[in-house]
């Protein structure tokens, strides 16, 4: 008799285990805040994520002129970069890559 007991109590706690696990999974809660899915408002983005009054951006222009001699094999380039800070902060560094 306690054989059969034994296995009893083995089969209800594998059937708990298993109602367990398919509570656990992947869901979407209902209740989460939105800071949680969404940014938070700030002066650069609005609520919908566009950009506000405070937001900046950065301006580059690149000029490239290359030549390419196929019969000496020989090729030359020049690059000129005009750099626009837009940000209200100076810039100390500036990387170039």
């Amino acid at each position: 008799m306690p054989r059969v007991l034994a296995s009893n109590l083995l089969l209800f706690s594998t059937d708990t285990s298993a109602a367990i696990k398919q509570t656990i999974g992947d869901f979407e809660d209902k209740f989460r805040q939105l800071n949680e899915i969404l940014p938070p408002l700030n002066t650069y983005r609005n609520a919908a994520g566009e950009p506000s009054h405070a937001y900046w951006q950065q301006q580059v222009n690149y000029r490239v002129e290359a030549t390419l001699d196929e019969e000496t094999r020989h090729f030359s380039a020049s690059q000129a970069i005009t750099y626009v800070n837009n940000s209200p902060d100076t810039l100390k560094h500036l990387w170039l890559q």
